[in-house]
């Protein structure tokens, strides 16, 4: 009976020792935040006014879309707002460019 409970209470400190092993291997094996999708982000927000920036935005957001579909990195939420935010800015700009020519045309 002696053995019985020892063996059950080696068994519990195992499975427990083993949880904790498990946690640590998945915090290690995370994968990090992709720098590229972080620049796309930061080129993005810098479109409104450096309109160059959405450019380099969308290279890098289409460079990081294959490192974070493939699990390699995170990072999937600034990549594409890092898009939303280049169309957005490139609309503004056709916009701007459209009535700066209209505005050109009239005067």
């Amino acid at each position: 009976m002696n053995d019985q409970h020892s063996a059950i209470d080696l068994k519990e400190h195992l499975e427990e020792r083993l949880d904790k092993i498990e946690a640590r291997l998945a915090a290690i094996e995370s994968p990090q935040l992709s720098g590229k999708a972080i620049a796309a982000f930061v080129c993005a927000m810098f479109s409104l006014s450096l309109g160059v920036s959405q450019v380099v935005g969308f290279f890098l957001a289409r460079s990081a879309c294959a490192e974070t579909q493939q699990g390699k990195r995170r990072g999937e939420a600034l990549r594409m707002w890092a898009y939303v935010l280049g169309w957005i800015a490139m609309g503004y700009w056709a916009f701007v460019i459209v009535a700066r020519a209209i505005g050109a045309a009239t005067s």
